[in-house]
């Protein structure tokens, strides 16, 4: 790995670099979030390895913040994504029903005419 080992923390108003991974998992809840699609499990992992590196770099890496966001966004998406597939399922048995029963009334008012 490319992290810095034993690095002091960064000096008070320097820019902190931002940890690896964070800018990506940010982005990528994002993609999730508009797409709303299983792509929020890579920010979720994303997130929490950017996290990880954050917390062992002793102050030197920042972008906690982006990589709390693309975890949340990430599961934001993911379970937006279930309750889509479960919806579409109920949508689907329910609207194959509601056509089934339909038609039976429909032949039903022609037989009986």
């Amino acid at each position: 790995m490319n992290e810095p080992m034993n690095q002091p923390p960064a000096a008070p108003g320097g820019a902190q670099p931002t940890a690896p991974g964070a800018v990506s998992a940010l982005v990528t809840g994002l993609i999730g979030l508009l797409i709303c699609a299983p792509v929020g499990i890579a920010a979720i992992i994303l997130g929490g390895k950017a996290q990880q590196r954050i917390a062992e770099s002793n102050g030197y890496y920042g972008g906690d913040g982006m990589a709390l966001a693309g975890k949340i966004l990430g599961w934001v998406a993911v379970a937006l994504f279930v309750i889509g597939i479960v919806v579409t399922i109920i949508l689907f048995a329910t609207g194959s029903a509601w056509v089934s029963n339909n038609n039976n009334y429909g032949m039903m008012g022609l037989m009986g005419a």
